[in-house]
């Protein structure tokens, strides 16, 4: 946020009190003045649906008030008085959102380390939401040939895209056997991260590199891109507000089969433990083990069992099944792999009904569309919600782009702290707890289907 020098800005500011947990709008002022005086602090940690409401130009409980180029600070303290025409309004609110219009309106700029296939996925996505800088290899040829045919900038080698000042983010989509190197790398220069998942190393040492990213104020998100769909914010809330009651059981998978054998056997970095080392249970298992613990509101199980796995010739995880006790006597179950028929779907089990989503991954519904995982796809339009008869109600919702949701909530963080505000810690503590589960379930599986706990 810009200050002193006599720089003039308007400002919006949304009165709040403590008093009021939920946040809602209370009283909406206009002010413009010097930018000296005001002390920003910290980015307001009002509700995710708040500030990205906000920063995409909605509604927030059905109050518009900000542009989509506003940036968020909290006041951390103002002295005297509010001016609104000729009214004083006291200065002793608690928390405040200040919005500085104009500040939020240049492009995060991104670079991409690698040429795998996701980033075909993923690259429509960041040039809508993000400037693309260019794409790095270990081959500057082959990173420019890829820019010239996607048009995405600059082709280079790592270490020259790390080095570089005018990126802000990075988009790591490296082996997972290979990435944290570069990921560690990236950090010690200043740029937030956006990794692919799963998440590589043990969970000790991710921890590590998540607390570094928030000691240098720099934001971590990983790929995981259903979170941050409409549907997936509809359904938190009911799950949040208790609609349902208390979730008790949920059961989620993510299966398909691999296209020959030669695949299955090793040919694809799912299915070689030297690029993937979990297998199949880290690729997809994933989805439905994030599915899980997101069900249960991010708390962690008290331990869990691999129940099934199956290796091919390379001794890479092609099947895995298992089961996660919560405390509460609670549990979750869920499959994964490459060796049966196409499934991508969760079912929470509450004390006063059930939700269902058949589209978890690509929100392409039962069509067979597979390239909904390839291409940019347009879906995540509906889930099923049941009551205690039985009785089904298929639920309509305003379908997305997965990837442009993500790319947007991410920039929205990196603008806001560029704003001076704080990463959002919502986003890695989720991989770490992802990570967490999904290390204990392959310790399980490597050691015949043991219980193993789970540390919080």
């Amino acid at each position: 946020m810009a200050s002193g020098g006599g720089t003039r800005l308007k400002y919006r500011i949304v009165k709040c009190t403590s008093e009021e947990p939920d946040y809602p709008v209370t009283e909406l002022l206009s002010h413009s003045q010097q930018t000296k005086g005001w002390q920003t602090a910290r980015f307001c940690e009002f509700p995710q649906e708040a500030r990205l409401g906000a920063l995409r130009g909605g509604s927030w409980f059905g109050s518009e008030f900000l542009r989509a180029d506003a940036c968020f600070a909290r006041l951390s303290s103002c002295d005297g008085a509010l001016r609104r025409g000729s009214e004083y309004q006291s200065a002793c609110f608690i928390s405040a959102i200040v919005c500085c219009l104009g500040a939020m309106s240049e492009k995060v700029k991104i670079g991409i380390l690698s040429t795998a296939a996701i980033v075909g996925k993923v690259l429509p996505g960041l040039k809508h939401g993000m400037e693309v800088v260019g794409v790095a290899s270990r081959d500057r040829q082959k990173a420019q040939d890829f820019c010239t045919t996607h048009d995405c900038g600059v082709g280079m080698l790592y270490d020259e895209m790390l080095e570089r000042d005018d990126v802000d983010v990075l988009y790591i989509p490296l082996p997972t056997g290979l990435r944290n190197e570069k990921i560690a790398k990236a950090i010690s220069r200043g740029k937030h991260i956006y990794s692919e998942k799963p998440m590589g190393g043990t969970a000790s040492e991710l921890s590590e590199l998540l607390k570094l990213c928030e000691e240098k104020g720099l934001q971590w998100m990983d790929g995981t891109m259903w979170y941050h769909s409409l549907r997936t914010k509809e359904i938190e809330k009911k799950l949040s507000g208790g609609e349902l009651g208390q979730v008790l059981r949920v059961s989620a998978s993510f299966t398909f089969m691999a296209p020959d054998e030669a695949w299955l056997q090793g040919g694809n970095g799912r299915t070689d433990k030297s690029r993937e080392p979990m297998g199949c249970l880290g690729d997809q298992g994933w989805y439905p083990l994030s599915a899980i613990l997101w069900a249960f509101g991010w708390t962690m199980p008290e331990k869990v069992m691999c129940t099934h796995v199956t290796l091919n010739k390379v001794d890479t995880i092609v099947q895995c099944a298992g089961t996660l006790w919560f405390p509460g006597n609670r549990s979750a179950v869920f499959d994964c792999g490459c060796t049966s028929p196409h499934r991508s779907q969760y079912e929470i089990v509450c004390e006063k009904g059930t939700l269902r989503v058949d589209d978890l991954v690509g929100g392409q519904q039962r069509t067979g569309n597979f390239a909904a995982y390839e291409v940019p796809f347009v879906g995540s339009a509906e889930y099923i919600q049941g009551d205690v008869m039985g009785k089904d109600q298929v639920v309509q919702v305003e379908a997305c782009d997965h990837v442009n949701m993500l790319v947007d909530d991410l920039a929205s963080c990196i603008k806001a702290i560029k704003a001076g505000g704080k990463p959002d810690l919502d986003w890695p503590r989720r991989s770490l707890s992802v990570h967490k589960v999904m290390s204990a379930v392959f310790e399980s599986a490597q050691n015949g289907g043991i219980a193993v706990e789970v540390a919080n």
